[in-house]
């Protein structure tokens, strides 16, 4: 419970970066993000967790602009971590509905079929 204005705080922080990107890099990310949801659901078979595919995965998805090793080095928790938080809260993160209505209306959250890659460029709600 304590925990739910620090997670509504990150997950409005990472919208936030997400609107940023260029539609069919968020289009990517989205397709990419709802895979690995589903490579979760297998862990018990497989054993990937969205701890380990953020371990395999952050270092090329979120790359450290330093050319210094050690900087990148540093970077690399917080790299894992973040990705974790999107693998965690992906349909927070992408569904249509703004975040404020999504925590507390606890609305009823969107199957993946509804969240399918379109030609559309991505809806962002303001935040």
């Amino acid at each position: 419970e304590q925990d739910e204005p620090r997670s509504r705080t990150q997950i409005i922080k990472i919208k936030e970066g997400l609107s940023k990107l260029p539609p069919a890099h968020y289009q990517t990310l989205r397709f990419l993000l709802a895979h690995l949801n589903r490579v979760t659901e297998q862990k018990a078979t497989n054993m990937m967790g969205s701890d380990n595919l953020a371990i395999v995965f952050a270092p090329t998805l979120m790359r450290c602009p330093e050319p210094d090793p050690m900087m990148s080095l540093m970077n690399a928790q917080f790299e894992q971590k973040a990705l974790e938080t999107m693998l965690v809260k992906f349909r927070d993160l992408f569904s249509r509905m703004s975040t404020t209505q999504n925590f507390e209306a606890n609305a009823k959250r969107p199957s993946f079929d509804a969240l399918r890659i379109s030609d559309q460029t991505p809806h962002f709600d303001k935040v």
